[in-house]
């Protein structure tokens, strides 16, 4: 809905327009207002109730958009394969009082089913773990197993009923589970987030996330990770932002993908003017397939790192977003512009992430 008032700043992009669209970056949190640009690059119209929805949280069925709430009248996820199906194709389970997408995927037995793995966007309770303000969240995907509702019971087990992570499933994936973690500080995310016992359920019931075409793993940080002020926080995006066009060759060898259409660079690692800041500006807005995701109300999303079930990788990818953040957050944006790789490395050094230290000397020539 565009509100007809005095010129506002934009919630995304902060710059002044006077034609704002009211909108909502999540179904969570609360109306905001957008400029024309920023509505086209973040949202998408829902194709049955019309509203704008985040394209976070926007769902694609046979060519149309649905905000969760209309696609929710006409669709479910299989309890078995976690796909969605049509209300009117499903296979409904008397026993189980539970629906499958076909009698296959039920194969007359409901040990498939679990309460523990919700739908794609569901939400718990938070717990922060450790001291703040900078919160991280890391989301493992894990695809090609036998039992997407046995792996998920296994998995739960081992949540302490979500307060460490809760399990989604998730259509960019066949038959797999997204592990997500309550938010942490680096030090509860590395030291006491059960990794291992996570990895070896995943394992054990035939799941693999590197050796896959579909799996990623995924780092956010809470903005106020970033900075008490809007203004402090934008400072350090920006450094982020150019600090992924600086080392972009690197990081991808580090992230062990090349470019993918799920984690598109801000800026292009060829250009070589940034246009006295505007393209890094420009690549804030770039949405939410970026390998800097900005689209969340309150946290960074980094995306560009491929699946993993090696422990040792997960909280080397952990430590190095987590360097990145002090990093750009230790430096004034001029003198980012100038640093090199070696000068990066000696921060690592200093702030003691020794797992990455080795995954960059491993990865790194």
């Amino acid at each position: 809905m565009v509100v007809a008032n005095n010129p506002v700043a934009c919630s995304s992009c902060t710059e002044m327009t006077g034609s704002p669209t009211e909108a909502s970056l999540t179904p969570y949190a609360a109306l905001a207002m957008f400029c024309e640009d920023c509505v086209n690059s973040l949202f998408a119209i829902c194709g049955s109730c019309d509203d704008l929805v985040n394209s976070n949280y926007v769902n694609e069925w046979y060519g149309d958009n649905y905000c969760d709430s209309c696609i929710s009248e006409f669709t479910f996820h299989c309890d078995n394969c976690g796909n969605r199906a049509d209300n009117d194709d499903g296979f409904w389970c008397e026993d189980s009082e539970t629906q499958f997408c076909d009698s296959e995927c039920h194969d007359g037995d409901c040990d498939h089913a679990s309460d523990s793995l919700h739908e794609y966007g569901y939400l718990p309770d938070l717990r922060f773990r450790g001291d703040g303000p900078r919160f991280y969240g890391v989301e493992v995907e894990i695809d090609g197993g036998e039992s997407q509702g046995d792996v998920a019971e296994a998995l739960s087990a081992l949540s302490d009923d979500e307060s460490l992570f809760w399990l989604t499933s998730d259509s960019s994936l066949d038959n797999g589970v997204e592990i997500t973690t309550q938010p942490a500080n680096i030090d509860f995310m590395l030291e006491n987030m059960p990794w291992e016992k996570i990895t070896a359920a995943a394992k054990n019931h035939g799941f693999k996330s590197h050796d896959t075409t579909t799996c990623g793993l995924h780092v956010h940080v809470s903005r106020l990770g970033l900075g008490k002020t809007r203004e402090r926080q934008e400072v350090v995006l920006s450094n982020l932002i150019v600090f992924h066009w600086l080392f972009w060759g690197k990081l991808i060898k580090l992230a062990r993908r090349n470019r993918t259409s799920w984690a598109e660079p801000n800026i292009e690692e060829d250009e070589t003017d940034l246009d006295g800041g505007r393209k890094v500006e420009e690549a804030k807005r770039k949405g939410r397939l970026s390998a800097i995701n900005n689209t969340n109300y309150d946290t960074i999303e980094f995306r560009m790192f491929r699946g993993s079930l090696n422990v040792s990788t997960i909280k080397a990818t952990v430590q190095l977003v987590d360097a990145m953040v002090r990093f750009s957050d230790d430096m004034p944006y001029a003198k980012m512009l100038q640093t090199d790789w070696e000068t990066f490395v000696a921060f690592v050094k200093s702030i003691g992430h020794t797992e990455l230290l080795h995954y960059i000397e491993a990865r790194i020539s």
